[in-house]
């Protein structure tokens, strides 16, 4: 594997590495849209990471801290920052992110028209 001309990797880690932190981004804009979202204080049946979340996202609602030491704050609100104000399409953070709300808008949508069907 080559080095990477910004640094010490071989461009074949920083590819995997530059993946991992889109992952991370992307499940943590999920994971802090249904915490803000849920109703259930306890034993959420979507996720386990659901109770972390919530005090997560209550947290960062009120910091203001750029060097806050809260786990996960500072970057938590660097991604939801950005994706509130991204418009661009083939954003590889913020587009996977756009389409999998959408298809979890129309799946509860559909959902709904079937229940009232029957």
């Amino acid at each position: 594997a080559q080095a990477h001309p910004s640094g010490g990797r071989p461009a074949v880690q920083n590819d995997e590495h530059r993946r991992q932190v889109l992952k991370q981004q992307q499940q943590r804009l999920l994971l802090l849209r249904h915490a803000s979202k849920c109703p259930h204080e306890h034993n959420c049946p979507v996720t386990p990471y659901c109770p972390s979340m919530k005090q997560l996202w209550k947290h960062i609602m009120q910091c203001k801290d750029q060097q806050c030491k809260v786990a996960h704050c500072v970057s938590s609100r660097y991604v939801l920052s950005h994706y509130s104000k991204c418009r661009d399409e083939r954003c590889p953070v913020c587009q996977p992110v756009r389409d999998a709300i959408r298809k979890n808008i129309i799946r509860s949508q559909q959902v709904i028209r079937t229940s009232q069907q029957q």
